[in-house]
């Protein structure tokens, strides 16, 4: 990371931890990263996350579901990323259709994952001489490139609100994907501006605001 990254975008630090992991927190079997923009909803995206990683897999989620709505601005977010750190080829070549959320992630300490991991971030930091930081641009090069066990969970398991508010289940007390069937969701990221963001629901006859973070 360069200077300049370091003194005027001190939050892109963060985006240096993932990929070293273990050898920030060695000695234990299986690693589960969750942004702190996220918060778990069910137990059942701990559950899955856990049970794909132990078998040898990276567990992770595509950033796909019906309800999603891609932009402009998100594609040109990945490619500009993408081309920085390996190069217009790369660039053009970007599957839309795989690419995963490093948000929400589990993996076995002793998995092959983190070394090639490592080696593609280090690649991308010196192609753009540390001027850009974003280890998610390198997991996503990695699986592409490189033949190793993935799991894909659903995007239940880590919601994007960014690419489509949920909806609320009065009678669960329960946000969940919006439209059919409306399952209960497992992990909220409240990624990019959706932090702060309320939708309006109807409860008991009256209309109220609710926020999109952790209750209480």
């Amino acid at each position: 990371m360069s200077e300049q990254v370091r003194s005027q975008q001190a939050h892109a630090r963060a985006l240096t931890v993932r990929p070293f992991l273990p050898d920030y927190f060695p000695g234990y079997d299986v690693y589960h990263w969750i942004d702190s923009d996220c918060w778990v909803q069910e137990s059942y995206a701990l559950d899955w996350y856990a049970s794909a990683a132990s078998q040898g897999a990276l567990a992770v989620t595509p950033q796909i579901h019906h309800a999603y709505r891609h932009n402009q601005k998100n594609f040109a977010w990945r490619t500009q990323r993408m081309h920085a750190y390996y190069g217009p080829r790369a660039a053009q070549q970007l599957s839309w259709a795989s690419y995963v959320n490093a948000g929400v992630f589990a993996l076995r300490a002793n998995a092959p994952h983190w070394t090639r991991w490592r080696h593609q971030f280090e690649a991308g930091l010196k192609a753009c001489d540390g001027n850009m930081c974003c280890d998610q641009t390198a997991l996503n090069h990695m699986l592409w490139t490189e033949n190793l066990p993935v799991a894909t969970l659903p995007a239940l398991c880590n919601w994007l609100c960014h690419l489509a508010i949920p909806g609320y289940d009065v009678k669960r007390k329960r946000f969940c994907e919006p439209g059919t069937p409306g399952t209960s969701l497992g992990i909220l990221h409240l990624a990019a501006d959706t932090k702060n963001i309320r939708i309006r629901v109807r409860e008991e006859g009256a209309i109220k605001d609710i926020g999109l973070r952790f209750p209480g």
